[in-house]
């Protein structure tokens, strides 16, 4: 038995069960998913380089945005933001250790805020993400929480489970209810 996460776009409320992001990473999914390279990458073992020749790409054009995050009722500002990511499972994107503290079962969900970054540190930073030490850098911000709302005056993708689902406002919650995940072993 698993958390999940629950995102509201308008009146609508959908499910994801890894992630939720927005900003550069989503706009990395959106890239990955119209690639026709990336079944050749999967099927090859080596997923995480699609992910890492398209977040190059993409490291230089993308303009990073403000938000504001109301986490748990508390509010937070955060300037020059590259990335949130609302995370139920530490991988996303291939096997990248985005989220070393998110537990699938602790009634909660991780959130992570990268910002205040050069083009050349987030870069730097990326290496880190492989083995989960970027928790330890003062522009990567960590949070629990079970309530979220995000606010940008910037139209900004968002993804969940790897598909793009808007492009601004999101409110985000982990269920009170759990949900059973069946999977086969294999050798």
């Amino acid at each position: 038995m698993i958390d999940y996460g629950i995102y509201r776009k308008g009146n609508s409320q959908h499910a994801f069960i890894n992630s939720l992001g927005m900003g550069l990473d989503a706009e990395i999914v959106q890239e990955v998913n119209d690639s026709k390279w990336k079944a050749l990458f999967n099927s090859l073992k080596i997923g995480k380089l699609i992910y890492l020749s398209t977040f190059i790409r993409k490291i230089l054009f993308f303009k990073p945005f403000d938000i504001r995050i109301v986490i748990d009722g508390k509010e937070y500002d955060f300037r020059h933001v590259w990335f949130v990511i609302v995370a139920n499972q530490p991988y996303f994107g291939g096997g990248i250790k985005i989220s070393p503290l998110s537990e699938p079962d602790d009634h909660s969900l991780n959130i992570l805020v990268v910002h205040d970054l050069s083009r050349l540190q987030l870069f730097l930073l990326f290496g880190t993400v492989l083995w989960g030490g970027h928790l330890k850098l003062n522009s990567v911000k960590s949070f629990k929480a079970r309530h979220l709302y995000f606010h940008t005056d910037q139209e900004v993708h968002i993804q969940a489970d790897g598909e793009i689902v808007g492009k601004q406002n999101m409110q985000v919650d982990v269920s009170p209810k759990r949900i059973k995940i069946v999977s086969r072993m294999e050798d």
